[in-house]
């Protein structure tokens, strides 16, 4: 027997432009005698040139509505991509954007693996932000050993702030966030 279609519901969508390339001059930074700084040209610099990032292909960030920090660290290698690929479908459509094929990449936004999106097969000239709720968990319940022993790994780790540490997982459990389905 089939499972159900998950429920989503799409909270925020948001498109963000991409910079537009070009010789940046160089500049200098000036206080006025009434106190406001100002930027000004200093010529006796070089400029440098910014890389046109219009060109490159669309990154579609999608995360659940209401998601912490903390669950966004525990989670970030067990999200349940199927999941995100239809909320991205639903946003795409409501947006008016035909059909375009994407791409799961965990280092999408960058190379240590902290911004992981979709790469969309088309340049748009934006990034796209999305938040979304489901009826389903936030954790992949195939990968919830490695969203739990990513949990103690942060309530051991010394170097984390303490309100990641091992109190902010028992809030975090008694609030009924994603980890609550990780740990158990």
């Amino acid at each position: 027997m089939k499972a159900a279609a998950p429920t989503i519901t799409i909270k925020n969508v948001e498109k963000v432009a991409k910079r537009q390339g070009g010789y940046v001059p160089p500049q200098k930074r000036i206080t006025l005698a009434d106190g406001t700084t100002q930027y000004v040209p200093d010529w006796s610099r070089r400029g440098y040139y910014q890389r046109d990032e219009r060109r490159y292909k669309t990154r579609a960030y999608v995360w659940f509505d209401g998601e912490t920090v903390l669950d966004n660290f525990v989670g970030r290698f067990s999200r349940p991509v199927p999941l995100m690929r239809l909320a991205l479908k639903q946003a795409l459509a409501d947006l008016g954007i035909d059909a375009v094929k994407a791409t799961w990449n965990q280092r999408a936004g960058c190379s240590c693996g902290c911004s992981p999106a979709f790469v969309l097969d088309e340049a748009l000239g934006f990034d796209l932000h999305i938040s979304f709720t489901a009826d389903q968990p936030a954790i992949d319940p195939a990968k919830a050993d490695v969203a739990a022993a990513r949990a103690q790994a942060i309530a051991k780790d010394p170097t984390m702030p303490d309100g990641f540490r091992a109190e902010a997982l028992r809030r975090s459990l008694a609030k009924g966030s994603a980890l609550t389905t990780a740990l158990r």
